[in-house]
């Protein structure tokens, strides 16, 4: 235990640096993937007993890539805010009215489909029907989400139609508990947060308080899912015991699991044979068991020690890069970091950048098909 209390000290020290010396917001990458750190191994201390112990293995891992994420997060190191009023995009006509309408039969859907799944429970048959893709009714409001994320983070840069913002949101929230999903919460929360965050209309209580319900609602919704008390701690702490079972297994197939997405596009395409890796890992016993093992995983799985610090600096420089647009008001970076900063904060449990890079490619072409075509007449 006295390793995660000296890590934890070094931590507190280090996020306490960043905002009090270098003025660091709580919004900033650096002070959300510290944090993150620290409140995980804050759970590893109440349930040390639970669980095997972390070895040095893990812990020369998770140092570089600790190290080498403030590397490439101070290398870009954004700092400069803008004058939001020197900005003026083009808001989107109003559609409110339709997509509450449509949010409202998609909840009632959504309720039905808990009550009559047929699964167990009530969360998991919403879960397994957005992973099986049983329930033919809800697959048209799955599918419409491609289109509603992108938007809604456009609603959130322009910040001009307070009807439709507000709509959008309804919609994903919605969205969010149909698919049953931990990580869903994690996304949308983070990502209404910054918003209002950007433009000040968020106080901190307020802040402590979503957050707060935010992690409630997670563990609930984990212990109703699996049905035992330790599921939040198998979903916080022991991915990074499972993380030690890992192997190197670059050999096989060269960056299998870090570019799934374009093995999985150059097969379908069908310019390759080699088919994507499975969605679903094994699971390991930590003793719980759990098949969630940390952001690392891929990178250390397809290139050892060098693909960590390569994750590493990647994160810190795309996410710097992203919050210096985000304080400046930029339409794409702003849209990037709301839609995605929720991968920083899910560090400790997966990889949800590149699992994602599906999705952000989809949100950078469509919000640069709304700016173009909204915003012609300027242009």
């Amino acid at each position: 235990m006295n390793d995660l209390l000296w890590v934890i000290f070094l931590l507190c020290l280090f996020l306490l640096l960043n905002i009090k010396l270098f003025k660091k917001r709580f919004s900033d990458p650096i002070v959300l993937h510290t944090s993150a750190w620290i409140i995980v191994f804050i759970i590893g201390i109440f349930n040390y007993d639970k669980y095997y112990r972390l070895n040095s293995f893990f812990w020369q891992c998770w140092s570089l890539w600790f190290v080498f994420f403030a590397i490439g997060y101070y290398i870009i190191n954004p700092k400069v805010i803008l004058n939001f009023k020197k900005i003026n995009y083009v808001a989107l006509p109003n559609y409110y009215f339709g997509l509450n309408i449509i949010s409202f039969i998609f909840f009632i859907l959504t309720i039905q489909q808990g009550l009559q799944g047929g699964y167990g429970n009530f969360m998991m048959n919403l879960r397994l029907s957005f992973i099986l893709k049983t329930n033919t009714l809800l697959q048209p409001f799955f599918f419409l989400f491609t289109f509603i994320w992108p938007v809604f983070l456009y609603e959130g840069v322009v910040y001009k139609n307070k009807k439709n913002l507000i709509a959008s949101i309804i919609f994903l929230l919605v969205y969010t508990f149909a698919s049953g999903g931990k990580f869903g919460i994690l996304m949308t929360v983070s990502a209404i947060v910054l918003i209002f965050n950007q433009r000040k209309r968020i106080k901190k209580k307020y802040l402590l308080i979503i957050l707060g319900t935010s992690m409630v609602l997670i563990g609930i919704m984990s212990i109703m899912r699996e049905q035992s008390e330790d599921a939040f701690s198998a979903y916080t702490y022991a991915p990074l015991i499972a993380f030690q079972s890992l192997e190197n297994t670059s050999g096989t197939h060269w960056g299998h699991e870090t570019f799934r997405f374009f093995y999985s596009a150059f097969n379908t395409l069908g310019l390759s044979d080699t088919p994507p890796p499975e969605d679903f890992y094994d699971y390991i016993m930590t003793p719980v068991f759990i098949n969630v093992y940390t952001v690392m995983r891929p990178f250390y799985v397809d290139f050892g020690i060098n693909g960590i610090i390569f994750g590493a600096l990647f994160y810190g420089l795309f996410f710097s890069y992203c919050y210096k647009g985000y304080l400046k008001g930029r339409l794409m970076q702003s849209s990037l970091y709301f839609g995605f900063a929720f991968a920083i904060v899910s560090v400790p449990f997966a990889d949800l950048l590149f699992l994602n890079l599906s999705l952000v490619f989809r949100t950078i072409i469509i919000c640069l098909l709304i700016f173009i075509s909204i915003n012609r007449k300027k242009i």
